[in-house]
């Protein structure tokens, strides 16, 4: 059935469910922080690192921020 013949609830429900695909194959995906020796420059894509033994990210504004454990 071409797409354009579908009612707005199939193409709903079809949509969620290429979402929940979508959803399932990033909680299924590795993640890794690299550990550094310094912090990276601001251009940098990195945005969460290990420097030493503190977690550290930068935040929307290019702040470096620690990541404070309780």
């Amino acid at each position: 059935m071409p797409r354009s013949n579908l009612s707005p609830q199939h193409r709903a429900i079809t949509n969620e469910r290429a979402l929940e695909r979508r959803v399932a194959a990033l909680e299924r995906r590795t993640f890794a922080v690299p550990v550094l020796g310094e912090d990276p420059p601001a251009d940098s894509v990195c945005n969460l690192w290990i420097v030493g033994s503190q977690l550290r990210y930068r935040d929307a504004s290019g702040t470096v921020r620690r990541v404070a454990t309780t």
